[in-house]
C-alpha cells in the first residue's frame, strides 16, 4: 500500500510539474506573439538566407562534379559566409573555431537566462498588462521574439554546427586547424560545447517547436495552422550537420545528394497536402524557396550520376532557367488544390485538415474584401461559429 501511495504521489508531482511548465511556456509564447518585431519582408529575408544555407551543402566546392564557371565560383564564395562550414574551412590555426564556439555558447546562455527570468516575472505578476509596460521586460520580450525567429530560421545551422564540430574532432579535418583533438585545453572546449548544446536544445524546443500562432488574423508572419514542418526541417538540419562533421572528406557526397533531393521532394509533397500559412505572400515565398532548392538538387543529381562529360556552364544555366517556370507552376498547383475546397460542402470533408483548408479559404475571401472590418460579425465570432459547425 505504501509503495502504491508513493508511486501515485510521484505521478501526481510529475503531472503538477508538467502542468506548471506548460502554463509557463504558454504565458511566454503568448507574450512573444504580441511583441513580434519582424515584419513580413524581414521574415522573408530570413527564409531566403535559410535557403542559401541549405544550398551551400550541395554547392560545396569539395564536389568535383559541379560546374566550372566563374559565376558559379562567385555563388559558392557568397554562400560560404552564410554559415560556419565554409568559414571554418579557412581557419588554419583554429582561432575561428574557438571564437565561434564561445560566441555561440555565450549567446545561447544569455538567451536562456533572459528566457527564464522573463517567464518567472510574468508568472509571478498577477497584472501582466502592467508587467509588459515595464521597459526592461518590453526589451526582453522583443529580444526573445527576435531570437525566436532567428533560431527557427538561420541560427540553427551555425550553432548546431559549431557544437557538433567540437564533439566530432579529427586532427586532419579542415575546421580545427592546429588544435589537438581531445587533449589538454580541448576538454574545456568540449565541456563548453556540451553545456551550450543542452541549452540550445532546450531553447530550440521552446521556440522552435512550441512557438506558433493559430489566429488567422494574426500579424505574426509565421502564423499558420498546426504543422510538423518545422520539426521535420529542423531534424534535417541537424542530420546535415552530423553528416558534414562525420564525412569531412566528402566520401559519400553522391549519396548525400540523393538523400538531399529526396528530402526536398518530401517537403514539396507535404506542402501540397498541408494547410498553408495565413499570410499568402509568405506561403508562396516558402514554396518558391523549397522548389528552388529541390530543383537545384535534382540538377546536381544528374550531373553527379548521369552527365559524365567535364563540368561546364550549361548545367548551371539550365538550373537557373528552370527555376521561374517550376516555381510558378508549383504555386499554381498548390493554389488550385486550395481552391478546390471552396466548392466542397462541409459534409464531404473526410479529415480535419480538409475543414481547416476550407475555413482558411473562406477567411481569405471574406478578409480580402474588407467585410470583417465593417461588419457586425467580428473575426473571433465568425471563427467560433465555424468551429461550432465543425463540432
Amino acid at each position: 500500500m505504501n509503495d502504491n501511495r508513493s508511486k501515485n504521489s510521484d505521478i501526481s508531482a510529475w503531472r503538477k510539474a508538467e502542468a506548471k511548465f506548460k502554463s509557463w511556456v504558454y504565458v511566454l509564447m503568448d507574450e512573444l506573439s504580441k511583441s513580434q518585431i519582424f515584419t513580413v519582408n524581414l521574415y522573408k529575408l530570413l527564409l531566403l538566407i535559410e535557403t542559401l544555407q541549405f544550398l551551400w551543402f550541395i554547392f560545396n566546392p569539395k564536389y568535383d562534379f559541379l560546374w566550372d564557371t566563374r559565376i558559379f565560383t562567385w555563388v559558392q564564395t557568397a554562400l560560404r559566409y552564410f554559415q560556419f562550414d565554409g568559414i571554418l574551412s579557412n581557419s588554419n590555426d583554429g582561432t575561428l573555431f574557438v571564437t565561434f564556439l564561445y560566441i555561440a555558447f555565450i549567446f545561447t546562455i544569455i538567451m536562456m537566462i533572459i528566457t527564464i527570468l522573463t517567464t518567472v516575472v510574468f508568472v509571478n505578476r498577477k497584472d501582466r498588462i502592467h508587467a509588459v509596460n515595464s521597459s526592461t521586460l518590453n526589451y526582453a520580450l522583443k529580444t526573445l521574439s527576435g531570437y525566436n525567429l532567428l533560431l527557427t530560421t538561420i541560427l540553427a545551422f551555425p550553432f548546431y554546427h559549431i557544437f557538433m564540430a567540437t564533439f566530432i574532432c579529427r586532427n586532419d579535418d579542415d575546421k580545427h586547424g592546429d588544435i589537438e583533438c581531445y587533449k589538454g585545453i580541448y576538454f574545456v572546449h568540449l565541456v563548453v560545447a556540451i553545456v551550450g548544446m543542452v541549452f540550445l536544445l532546450v531553447t530550440t524546443y521552446i521556440f522552435g517547436l512550441l512557438s506558433m500562432d493559430l489566429n488567422p488574423w494574426s500579424k505574426v508572419p509565421y502564423a499558420a495552422p498546426g504543422s510538423k514542418m518545422n520539426v521535420i526541417k529542423l531534424s534535417f538540419k541537424i542530420l546535415i550537420i552530423l553528416y558534414i562533421n562525420l564525412d569531412y572528406k566528402s566520401n559519400l557526397k553522391k549519396e548525400f545528394i540523393i538523400i538531399f533531393a529526396l528530402f526536398w521532394l518530401l517537403i514539396l509533397v507535404l506542402r501540397y497536402f498541408q494547410t498553408p500559412c495565413y499570410n499568402k505572400s509568405v506561403f508562396n515565398f516558402m514554396l518558391a524557396n523549397e522548389m528552388t532548392t529541390f530543383w537545384a538538387s535534382v540538377v546536381i543529381f544528374f550531373h553527379a550520376f548521369i552527365d559524365n562529360s567535364p563540368p561546364d556552364n550549361m548545367g548551371f544555366l539550365f538550373m537557373l532557367i528552370g527555376i521561374p517556370p517550376l516555381v510558378y507552376g508549383y504555386i499554381i498547383i498548390v493554389d488550385a488544390r486550395a481552391s478546390h475546397f471552396r466548392k466542397l460542402h462541409i459534409k464531404n470533408f473526410k479529415r480535419d485538415t480538409d475543414f481547416e483548408m476550407y475555413l482558411l479559404n473562406i477567411v481569405q475571401l471574406i478578409g480580402g474584401r474588407g467585410i470583417l472590418k465593417n461588419n457586425v460579425y467580428q473575426p473571433t465570432n465568425f471563427f467560433k461559429k465555424m468551429i461550432l459547425i465543425k463540432e
